[in-house]
């Protein structure tokens, strides 16, 4: 296993559906996987984490605070945390999450279990 498969990674999502799929395909990937539903819970999980998170994915359109808040709130932290933005309503949003967020990458919903495993793969690239 290399040493980006041993990335810990904060999912945000709100649909529980998705977050059990995600969290399935990226377990067995190798992956280690914090989960919330929300993007205040997804900053405490960040947080709270005894060892560091390597990449977020997060759902753009979240209740509350949006991915793209969550996610200003975690390079502020670190920077050197990768963002993989995810949603259902197209490469728009990506497009304004790069101008702020140098890096950034999107996968859009509905997506595969192998297209996650690469968006991730692909994200954590040295």
């Amino acid at each position: 296993m290399t040493e980006a498969s041993r990335a810990r990674i904060l999912l945000v999502e709100d649909e529980e559906s998705i977050r059990r799929f995600a969290l399935r395909v990226l377990e067995s990937a190798g992956y280690e996987v914090l989960l919330a539903p929300s993007a205040e819970e997804g900053l405490r999980a960040f947080d709270a984490s005894l060892q560091p998170v390597g990449l977020l994915i997060t759902d753009v359109t979240l209740p509350g605070r949006s991915g793209f808040e969550l996610a200003a709130d975690v390079v502020a932290r670190r920077p050197d945390v990768r963002i993989l933005f995810i949603s259902g309503y197209g490469d728009r949003q990506h497009q304004e999450s790069r101008s702020w967020i140098l890096g950034a990458a999107f996968l859009g919903k509905p997506f595969t279990s192998a297209a996650l495993v690469e968006a991730v793969a692909v994200v954590l690239e040295p």
